[in-house]
């Protein structure tokens, strides 16, 4: 048995389209649902969206 481990990094990109979908009105769980959906790992999907919207880590989204 192989297991694999991968890093996810919040990359400039991410951030952008993070600022983008906020300033067009998105709600922070439906990006969170989004991130989750195209396979990021949850914690680092909290993380980025706390950092780069500004929020304090018990503002991020609940798990789902």
């Amino acid at each position: 048995m192989q297991i694999q481990i991968t890093t996810q990094a919040v990359t400039p990109d991410i951030r952008e389209w993070i600022l983008a979908q906020a300033a067009a009105g998105c709600v922070v769980d439906d990006m969170h649902r989004s991130m989750l959906a195209s396979g990021w790992d949850e914690d680092v999907a909290r993380a980025a969206l706390a950092q780069t919207l500004g929020l304090p880590a018990a503002a991020a989204p609940a798990e789902v």
